[in-house]
Parts: C-alpha cells; structure tokens; sequence
C-alpha cells in the first residue's frame, strides 16, 4: 500500500502531500472559490516523465476515484 506525507495543510486553500513509497511523487491540491462551487486544481510531479508515464493509466482514473470519494465526503457533511 502506498505512503503519504502531509506537508502543508492550508485551510481552504491548499493541501501538499508527498508519497514516499514507489512511485514517488508530490501533489498539490487547490481549492479555490467560484461562487458557489469550488474549481479544485489536482497537481503531480513526479521524479521522472518516464515515471509518470507509468503510472498515468492508473493515476488520472484512480484521481478521479479521489476526487468522487471528497465530493461524496463534503454533500454529506453539508446534510449535517
């Protein structure tokens, strides 16, 4: 299973972690107000282009994975 580190943690504006387990990669996550929704910028860099280039099959999908589990999380804390 893959490991993260939080590295920054800024409210509501930013999220940084680091995956320190193969493949390894940094992610910066934005979040920034429009309205009354919110546009979300999702930013990896990896080590190498060639590194991303394997894993990218699996990454966008499973990013998008991520990004339907944070909206699914947020609607139900907007019922409580």
């Amino acid at each position: 299973m893959g490991r993260s580190v939080f590295e920054e943690i800024v409210t509501p504006e930013r999220i940084v972690f680091e995956h320190v387990s193969p493949p390894k990669f940094r992610t910066t996550v934005t979040f920034e107000a429009q309205g009354n929704k919110t546009k979300i910028l999702w930013r990896m860099v990896f080590e190498t282009a060639a590194l991303f280039e394997g894993v990218k099959s699996y990454a966008i999908p499973g990013n998008e994975q991520n990004l339907d589990k944070l909206a699914a999380h947020l609607a139900k804390q907007a019922l409580t």
